[in-house]
């Protein structure tokens, strides 16, 4: 998003952002979206909330959560992902646990996108 019109300091925070690894993207819409939520309902109308302003971020977002889920992690990394930073306990508390709950995320930013 280079919109000449942004005053530079926005542009260079926005161009900041879009450069992030894609885990630390997941990372930080876990923080944003999910950590403080109380479940897919409440995420999924906040997600909502955001798109009514731009879906943007929202694309790179997913676009990180599908690109993390189709990489190889360390054991562990997925867990420590949804538990630590998404502050969700998982009836399945295994990485592939974690797989599906971030996929489950990617398929509500998908849903929202396309609406």
């Amino acid at each position: 998003m280079d919109d000449p019109r942004l005053p530079e300091p926005l542009r260079a925070r926005i161009a900041e952002l879009e450069a992030r690894p894609a885990l630390e993207k997941v990372r930080h819409f876990l923080r944003g979206y999910v950590a403080d939520s109380d479940g897919l309902d409440e995420i999924r109308d906040e997600v909502r909330r955001s798109a009514q302003t731009s879906t943007h971020f929202l694309r790179l977002d997913l676009a990180a959560f599908e690109s993390v889920l189709a990489e190889t992690h360390s054991p562990g990394t997925l867990l420590r992902l949804v538990e630590g930073d998404g502050n969700r306990g998982l009836d399945d508390s295994t990485d592939a646990g974690a797989a599906a709950y971030l996929g489950a995320l990617a398929d509500l930013l998908r849903e929202v996108i396309g609406e």
